[in-house]
Formats: C-alpha cells, structure tokens, sequence
C-alpha cells in the first residue's frame, strides 16, 4: 500500500474545523468557575425542601437529611421512669435519646436538659407526629436497641416490646444445647440410674460397707466347719500311707 501524505489543501480545511469547534465549544471551565457555578444554582438550597443534600465533616450526609427506611434501626440510652422536665428544641445534632416511659416518647438530653425536638430528630419520627412538650413517639417496622442492655424492642403500637433472643446452639452459659445430643446424654443417665439402684439385684452393683469393704453376705464363699478339716486330713493322711 503506497504511503499518504497531507496535502496543503487538507491541513487548511482540518484547522478551519478545529476553529469552528472552538468558537463552539470554548475552552473548559476551571475548578473555582465549576464551584461557583454550582453555588450559583443551589444558593441556599442545601438541606431545605427541593434543595440537594448537605455533607458533615466527615463527607457524610446527615441522618436528619436521609429519608427514615435508612434509619430502620435506631440506639437510645435507656428508659425514663419517671418524666422528667423538658425543653421544646435544641439545635444540637449531640446528646443522648432516651424512652420516656410515662410519656411513650424518645427525648434528647444535652447536657443536663431534655429536650423533645432537636436537630437530626428526622430519623425518630414525622415532624408532624413529635409532641413538641414530650417528643417522639415510637414507629412501627423500626428497631430500638437499648444501649445499656443491648436488648431490642419493637413497638406494637402502645408500648415497646422486647423482641426474643436469637437461639444459638453451644455448650457455653447463654446458648442452647443440641437436641440429638441431649437425647443421648438422656438415655445414658437413665441407664446410670438405673445401674445405680440396682444394689443388692440380680447383674447388679454390689454396696460397700462402712469400711469400704464387700460385705460377707456377698461373697461367693462359705465357712469352712470342723469337721470338714478333720475330714481333709484324713484324706491326706490315707494318701500319704499308700
């Protein structure tokens, strides 16, 4: 195949398309001209209704921004007893939530103040259903891990119900034993038992007396009388002359 070269007339027409994509498409724009063009069009738009989501420190989005099927499982510090006294609002994304039982609400503490709204609050419930004096009422298909206990509670719609233990199989304190094997060691217990109080019986066992000895009664062997000495020597003697 002869090898092809570039005419003038090329080269000339190739630069005129090169210009025109130019004047069309312009150069890139830089980093800091993307950023602003971003914060020109979300203003204010972050974390507020039909505006785009906001990221913490950590690059995260926050719970209080993420729909509540995210947050399907939930840790609180333990329950209330008694009510105690509580603030409307805190800002505060920190604190400790606690499930007042008197009320049947979760509150915050921060510091040493409840509070039954505060920031991130979202994923505990509907800003429509919080109690602003009491907080926020437990919901269904949600699981409540209580901290202190590491127990875990449903709620079936008037109280916070603690759901069953997972059943492990194991041989350590806290887990089940294997059926099979408790069937066995059953069997062989019975018949240890049954070996065990057969003293005195037929292919049984035979009891030790006070001194750890086999009684006499149950040995397999008689006295030997007088006479039956006299009679063996006898015999002995008889022999002994033939």
């Amino acid at each position: 195949m002869a090898k092809k070269f570039m005419g003038e007339a090329a080269a000339k027409a190739i630069l005129a398309k090169i210009k025109q994509t130019n004047s069309v498409v312009g150069e890139l724009p830089t980093t800091d001209e993307v950023a602003e063009m971003i914060k020109a069009k979300v203003g204010n738009g972050k974390g507020v209704p039909n505006g785009v989501a906001s990221l913490d420190a950590n690059r995260k989005i926050p719970t209080s921004q993420l729909p509540s099927f995210v947050d399907d499982v939930l840790e609180f510090a333990g329950f209330l007893s008694t009510k105690p006294a509580i603030s409307t609002t805190s800002t505060t994304l920190s604190g400790e939530v606690y499930y007042c039982s008197p009320t049947k609400k979760f509150i915050i503490k921060v510091g040493t103040t409840y509070y039954a709204n505060w920031g991130g609050a979202s994923s505990w419930g509907e800003l429509t259903d919080q109690d602003p004096i009491n907080g926020y009422p437990p919901q269904k298909g949600k699981i409540y891990v209580d901290t202190t206990t590491n127990k875990c509670y449903r709620w079936s719609g008037s109280a916070l119900v603690e759901l069953p233990k997972s059943l492990v199989i194991g041989t350590t304190a806290g887990t089940a034993y294997d059926g099979g094997a408790g069937a066995t060691l059953r069997s062989e217990v019975t018949e240890l038992n049954t070996f065990k109080n057969s003293k005195n019986a037929v292919n049984g066992l035979c009891p030790l007396n006070s001194d750890k000895k086999v009684p006499d009664a149950n040995l397999n062997i008689s006295e030997i009388t007088a006479a039956e000495v006299d009679t063996w020597f006898a015999s002995v003697a008889a022999a002994s002359e033939e």
